[in-house]
């Protein structure tokens, strides 16, 4: 919530913001929780209580109940907008949090940048197993049978889509102005020079989803110590090579600890600690924190 102070204005512009980030082709009207979201007031909280409380006080002196489906939403009158309009002008009107779509961008962005390396390396290491699956003598024609091939089929499309929605939120994804609403209508500009329908569509299909960092496998603790081990060894301006050299394991060893694709198990982790000028239970602490500073999922 911040300093911002639950009033009749303040509600107005939520409302205002809540409509103008409605999705596409939605009836109109805004949810009572749609307009704590833009505040970032709980429904259980004193403040959420007073969002719905200052929503009924404002009928007709700016706002209007819309039944809609059974649901009871509230859109702006007129009057409500000119009272806005006015207020912005005056420069009287107070300048609202971060906006739901917003902080969905920041933690996207933010957990895509720590997780990318991890996906890519996973998608590596599954794409290496099925190189030596195809290169291995078959002890028989039908070899390897075809309920290790759907696995292995399933689990490269898996990190296949993973790596390209954190790519997506990282880099393809563009910081939203609130003056309009940021919806993904999974459209690219270069749909436009594919002549068959149907593969128009089926790219779209495919992009479905792809902001939607809930779908990514939750990120263990084995992550969180690889991110803690990266983070050490940046700080004492070590290379991965450097570090590994010191630690004696293989570089390739250490790419997979700091991704969060290796259990390093006691042994390991204590000679990387050492290494790093540090012990075990320091790196396991920093990961226990850098879990608990990142984004929600």
């Amino acid at each position: 919530m911040g300093d911002i102070e639950i009033n009749e204005t303040v509600v107005l512009a939520a409302v205002e913001r809540a409509v103008r980030h409605r999705k596409p082709d939605t009836p109109a009207g805004v949810s009572v929780w749609a307009v704590r979201e833009q505040l970032g007031a709980s429904a259980r909280s004193r403040e959420g209580r007073a969002v719905r409380n200052m929503l009924v006080a404002l009928e007709g002196k700016g706002l209007q109940r819309v039944r809609r489906h059974g649901a009871l939403t509230w859109e702006l009158t007129a009057a409500g907008k000119r009272r806005l309009s006015r207020l912005r002008k005056q420069g009287e009107l107070a300048v609202l949090g971060e906006s739901p779509q917003h902080r969905a961008w920041r933690e996207a962005h933010a957990l895509a940048e720590q997780r990318l390396e991890a996906f890519r390396l996973a998608l590596r290491e599954g794409a290496q197993y099925t190189v030596r699956l195809m290169e291995e003598p078959s002890p028989s024609p039908g070899s390897p049978d075809s309920d290790v091939l759907l696995e292995v089929g399933e689990r490269l499309k898996r990190v296949c889509w993973e790596l390209a929605s954190a790519i997506y939120c990282l880099y393809e994804w563009r910081e939203p102005d609130d003056a309009q609403a940021d919806h993904d209508d999974h459209a690219d500009p270069g749909d436009g020079q594919i002549e068959d329908p149907r593969e128009r569509k089926a790219r779209r299909a495919r992009r479905m989803g792809r902001r939607n960092i809930r779908l990514w496998d939750e990120q263990p603790l084995l992550a969180y110590i690889g991110a803690a081990i990266r983070d050490q060894r940046e700080r004492r301006g070590l290379t991965d090579g450097e570090l590994a050299e010191q630690a004696e394991v293989a570089v390739d060893v250490l790419a997979r600890l700091e991704a969060g694709l290796l259990d390093p198990g006691v042994e390991l982790l204590v000679r990387v600690a050492k290494a790093l000028a540090t012990d075990a239970s320091g790196l396991v602490k920093r990961a226990v924190a850098l879990e608990e500073l990142a984004p929600a999922p």
